[in-house]
């Protein structure tokens, strides 16, 4: 049997794959179909006169495509889960793509199933993809304070100085010196 490839879903050759099924996407029938390795053609042929594969963008970590409805108007669904809608089931509520292969690039429907998303992000938890301590501390990006400037306020805290004028040392509002001291922000810095 044969297995299709990243680069097979991301071909551009008009010329089907073994095994490879075509189906109307919902929303755009006798506009646009979907195969069941996430390769999506224009069967609209005012323009061209002829059928066209639709090349894919990758955003965000994952393939789209971008799709006009008759009205003109520009939607740009992501590969995985269209070709899970037409394929498998339409989602439920709340429900996200899963890759079984953790490979969201891979997006046929072999590798593909419908999951919740609180049970999408335990699984990204328990296979390290998504760190337990992501944004937090120092790690957030956003960040203006550091491990050694939490303990200082902390200190100076202790000491006497009032929130107000901690949060207009470190430049910060009055409310985060209140967070740190309380430790409600900051719990991993004793």
């Amino acid at each position: 049997m044969y297995q299709p490839t990243i680069k097979d879903t991301l071909s551009t050759n008009i010329e089907s794959f073994p095994g490879e099924i075509w189906s109307d996407i919902p929303g755009y029938k006798d506009r646009y179909m979907i195969s069941n390795y996430s390769r999506v053609k224009s069967i609209i042929y005012e323009r061209s006169g002829k059928v066209n594969i639709i090349k894919k963008s990758y955003s965000s970590g994952k393939y789209k495509v971008t799709l006009i409805c008759k009205r003109g108007k520009r939607k740009n669904p992501l590969c995985g889960r269209l070709c899970a809608t037409v394929f498998l089931r339409p989602p439920e509520e709340n429900e996200v793509v899963r890759y079984l292969d953790g490979n969201c690039r891979f997006d046929v429907v072999s590798n593909l199933r419908w999951t919740s998303k609180k049970d999408s992000t335990k699984e990204a938890f328990a296979n390290r993809r998504f760190p337990a301590n992501h944004g937090t501390g120092d790690l957030n990006g956003m960040a203006k304070l550091s491990p050694s400037k939490v303990l200082e306020i902390r200190k100076s805290f202790g000491e006497g100085i009032k929130q107000k004028d901690l949060a207009s040392q470190y430049g910060v509002a009055q409310v985060s010196i209140q967070k740190i001291v309380s430790g409600k922000t900051w719990k991993n810095i004793n």
